[in-house]
C-alpha cells in the first residue's frame, strides 16, 4: 500500500487557514485519487492512453460527463438502478474524471509511461 503523508508545511498551512476541514479533506481526497492512479495503472499500463494519446483520455472524460449527468439528473431513474446494479455513485465518477484530467496533464508534459 503506497502511502502519502503530510509535510510540515502542509500541517502548518491547515492549522493556520479559516478552512482546516476542507483542505484536509481535499489532501484525502488527493491522496484517494493517487491511490486509484497507481492501481489501476499497475493494472491497465500506460499503453491504453499512449494508443490514443489526449484524444483518448477525451473521450473517456466526455464517458464520464455522460455518465455524471445520468446520476446527477434527480428523475433519471434508470440510471439511477443502472448505476446501483453497477456500484457506481456520483463520487466514484468524479474521482476517474479528475483522474483522467491529471493523466491529460502528464500526457501532455511528455512524461506519461515513463
Amino acid at each position: 500500500m503506497i502511502m502519502v503523508g503530510l509535510n510540515v508545511n502542509k500541517i502548518y498551512i491547515m492549522k493556520k487557514t479559516k478552512y482546516p476541514q476542507q483542505y484536509a479533506e481535499f489532501e484525502k481526497i488527493l491522496d484517494e485519487m493517487f491511490k486509484t492512479h497507481v492501481e489501476k495503472n499497475n493494472c491497465y499500463g500506460p499503453g491504453n492512453i499512449k494508443q490514443f494519446g489526449l484524444k483518448g483520455v477525451i473521450v473517456r472524460l466526455n464517458d464520464k460527463m455522460s455518465r455524471l449527468i445520468q446520476l446527477g439528473w434527480e428523475d433519471n431513474e434508470d440510471a439511477k438502478k443502472s448505476a446501483d446494479k453497477m456500484n457506481e455513485s456520483i463520487d466514484d465518477t468524479l474521482l476517474d474524471m479528475a483522474v483522467y484530467a491529471i493523466i491529460a496533464r502528464i500526457y501532455l508534459r511528455d512524461k506519461w509511461g515513463r
